[in-house]
């Protein structure tokens, strides 16, 4: 992970720096900020790097704070037990292309067949956007007000624009977490937050690193949609290192 490499490329310039990966998978902006108010913010950090994911913002309902815990109460698990094997089996062997490429048809016509075309995001939607800024823009304030530095990080992914055939498959697989938009506005609207995180980046007056300038549309630097190969993640690091080497006295 890109967050391992950086501490080593920060060590290899100061042994006066630790890096803290406090990342949690599947966690929107709002999420985010609870995490740093009510945790991560304890660590009492001098900077705080922001790579946030803008797809969550194509989700169904978009993004929102997480539930309270019911501390006081125990969930039960009610569900009848049933053998893991089937489930192992699956984890273990790879399906042919083509069957793959039926469930994922049948997965997205689950998920698209009771809406009309009005559900659909065929352009960037612009309120979606907008809450984008305001919760960037809110948990960059929130770094801000308890003492530490942040950095944001414009959001790097593997296509082209337009994609190329051979990245259809992929990004059409990245589709079953956002159905409602549309293959071209899943890209459209990374391109269109990377440049509000450069605006908000401005407005608060804090660094800015373009992930996505150089990063994006290098399909050998990604394993999927979004996510780091090795050698991808070491691009990422040393970036990463650059940048923060204006930002904190790596000496």
């Amino acid at each position: 992970e890109y967050p391992a490499q950086l501490a080593d490329s920060l060590r290899r310039r100061t042994a006066c720096v630790e890096v803290v990966n406090a990342a949690v998978a599947g966690l929107s902006l709002p999420g985010v900020q609870e995490l740093w108010e009510n945790w991560a913010s304890r660590f009492r950090p001098a900077v705080v790097v922001v790579y946030p994911s803008p797809a969550f913002y194509l989700s169904n309902r978009g993004p929102s704070a997480p539930a309270p815990v019911r501390s006081s109460s125990v969930i039960q698990d009610r569900r009848p037990w049933r053998p893991r094997l089937w489930q192992r089996a699956k984890d273990a062997f790879e399906f042919p292309e083509f069957i793959q490429r039926r469930r994922l048809a049948a997965a997205l016509e689950a998920a698209t067949a009771s809406h009309d075309s009005t559900w659909f995001f065929r352009e960037v939607p612009q309120d979606r956007l907008e809450r984008y800024r305001a919760d960037l823009t809110s948990l960059t304030r929130s770094i801000t007000a308890r003492g530490a530095r942040p950095v944001l990080v414009t959001h790097a992914m593997r296509f082209h624009i337009p994609p190329t055939p051979d990245e259809m498959p992929i990004l059409n697989g990245w589709r079953r977490f956002t159905p409602r938009a549309l293959p071209t506005v899943m890209l459209e609207f990374e391109v269109a937050a990377a440049r509000v995180t450069g605006q908000v980046a401005r407005s608060e007056e804090v660094p800015l690193v373009d992930a996505a300038g150089r990063l994006s549309a290098h399909p050998g630097w990604f394993a999927d949609f979004a996510h780091f190969t090795d050698e991808g993640a070491a691009v990422m690091a040393g970036l990463l290192a650059d940048s923060l080497a204006r930002v904190i006295p790596l000496r």
